[in-house]
């Protein structure tokens, strides 16, 4: 049987059916003379549009992360805006084949270059090692200019004195200050983010309400492995973080039909851990992007957060999604637990882009079944243990301020939760959102009308104990819990009524009274002798 060519089935209906040996296409032609034209369209656009957004000001540093089943569909329109943003433009042969690069006159180019910084995939790395030199290449001769509003230029500069100052050689400093191409070390992938961003049980602290500090730490180490001349994977200590501090926006290209940026890890794994990597750095989140390259004659940006939120209204919150989902039985519910997920992951590495009425909505549909289609007995029928997770992820975003919903929707999602562990005996499950939900089902109780205490204590509790340790809701679980100790105090009488105080009083006085009556007696009895 022919092997059919690969890439979306919508834009090349060719490669349907599947189940057959797919053929690309040759990684020198990338990026086409097509993809170039469509890119500098796109990047004039995305410039004009950011500028506008941010008080008239364009990017001076732009990062893109590039990924290989990605680039085979675009066929190289991110690659070319990478080039077109510092002012290059590729050349080719006869064949379509890229054998060089052009720098283009600063005049004809009418804007001042722009720095970048490429953020390449495992897979990309292995697939295009062509064009990861030429990008290389590009950002050392631009580098090399002098001329007014050179970015590249500019920032390696401030690179370059930095490596100086923390002992590179003058070569070594040269060297590393123009490497702008990263990705992992040769034979490892991912990001490794995923698991990371679900682990909330064991984060220690928390930067401008975004996940894990020692998250975007893990992200700069797998990622900064630098590509180019010379360099070959190598890393370098604060080479990666020198780029990311310079970042002011990032970008990444959606250019199927099937997947959008909730529907794996990736997306939030690469460019969420740009933002959160920035953040970390400069405290300042860098504007993000999602362009999307469906269809190649009408290229469209969106931000981050507007492209996850027409994603969320036009599949994970659709009726018609939700049914299609239900048919499939156990497999659907396990698209449900994804959605959550993966919301999950962008809230957490760049909180900017999730809203709280995203979470209410997933509540609304999911737990309440707003539409009536009985989304929750099929989720608590079909496969409850992940409906539990669901709920747990759900519930990490009320513990940790992402989400805050009214008590009778804490309380609902507590309640579903504590059920569905209950029933499925579910193991892996994280020991904060535990806590949080008992204590939302525990509250603290109330003494009694009338109780009284019993053997003094400090300080005296009259609740009963607890099944299990609780924390209270707005606690961060990065902070150690502290007490109070209960230590016994030494037995004392009892306090008096106040009967008995009105009755000691009257005896008091009677016997004052006698006293008094007694010595007037006794003083006439003394006169009368006289």
């Amino acid at each position: 049987m022919a092997s059919p060519y690969g890439g979306d089935p919508v834009r090349n209906p060719d490669s349907l059916p599947t189940g057959r040996n797919l053929y690309g296409f040759d990684p020198s032609r990338v990026p086409t003379r097509a993809a170039w034209e469509t890119g500098v369209a796109a990047m004039d656009a995305w410039i004009a549009g950011h500028a506008k957004a941010h008080a008239g000001k364009p990017p001076e540093k732009i990062a893109f992360t590039l990924w290989a089943g990605e680039a085979s569909r675009h066929q190289g329109v991110m690659e070319s805006q990478a080039f077109y943003a510092m002012g290059v433009k590729p050349r080719w042969d006869d064949a379509g084949r890229m054998t060089g690069i052009e720098v283009l006159p600063a005049l004809a180019l009418k804007r001042p270059r722009m720095d970048v910084l490429i953020s390449v995939t495992g897979s990309y790395r292995d697939q295009f090692p062509n064009v990861m030199r030429w990008l290389d290449e590009a950002v050392q001769q631009v580098a090399a200019l002098s001329e007014p509003g050179n970015a590249v230029a500019r920032h390696s500069e401030v690179l370059a004195r930095k490596l100086r100052a923390e002992g590179a050689t003058p070569a070594e400093a040269k060297r590393w200050s123009t490497a702008r191409v990263f990705s992992n070390e040769q034979g490892s992938y991912g990001a490794g983010l995923e698991e990371a961003a679900l682990a909330s049980d064991v984060w220690t602290s928390q930067r401008r309400g975004g996940g894990d500090a020692q998250m975007a730490q893990l992200y700069m180490d797998r990622m900064g492995h630098a590509y180019g001349r010379g360099l070959d994977g190598a890393s370098r200590a604060g080479a990666y973080a020198g780029n990311l501090a310079q970042v002011d926006a990032a970008l990444m290209a959606r250019t199927s039909n099937l997947y959008g940026v909730l529907t794996s890890d990736d997306p939030f794994q690469y460019l969420g851990g740009i933002a959160q990597a920035v953040r970390q750095l400069t405290g300042k989140d860098p504007a993000l992007y999602v362009q999307n390259l469906r269809d190649g004659g009408a290229v469209r940006t969106d931000t981050a957060a507007g492209a996850i939120a027409r994603e969320m209204q036009t599949r994970y919150l659709h009726p018609q999604w939700i049914a299609a989902q239900q048919a499939e039985g156990y497999s659907g519910t396990l698209q449900v637990l994804k959605t959550a997920q993966f919301l999950w992951g962008w809230q957490v590495t760049a909180p900017g882009t999730v809203r709280q009425d995203q979470w209410q909505s997933l509540h609304e549909v999911y737990v309440r079944d707003r539409y009536g289609l009985g989304t929750r007995q099929w989720l608590e029928g079909d496969n409850r243990a992940a409906f539990a997770q669901t709920l747990e992820r759900m519930l990490d975003a009320v513990r940790l301020n992402y989400w805050k919903p009214d008590a009778a929707t804490r309380r609902e999602l507590a309640q579903a939760h504590a059920e569905a562990v209950r029933a499925t005996g579910l193991r892996e499950r994280n020991a904060a959102v535990q806590r949080f939900a008992q204590a939302e089902l525990s509250p603290p109780a109330a003494p009694p009308v009338g109780h009284k205490p019993g053997p003094s204590v400090v300080p005296v509790v009259a609740a009963p104990p607890a099944p299990a340790p609780a924390a209270a809701p707005a606690q961060d679980d990065t902070e150690p819990v502290r007490g109070l100790k209960l230590e016994p105090t030494p037995d004392r009488a009892p306090e008096p009524n106040a009967e008995t105080v009105v009755f000691r009083l009257w005896v008091a006085l009677g016997a004052a009274l006698l006293v008094a009556l007694g010595a007037l007696a006794q003083w006439r009895r003394g006169r009368a002798a006289a």
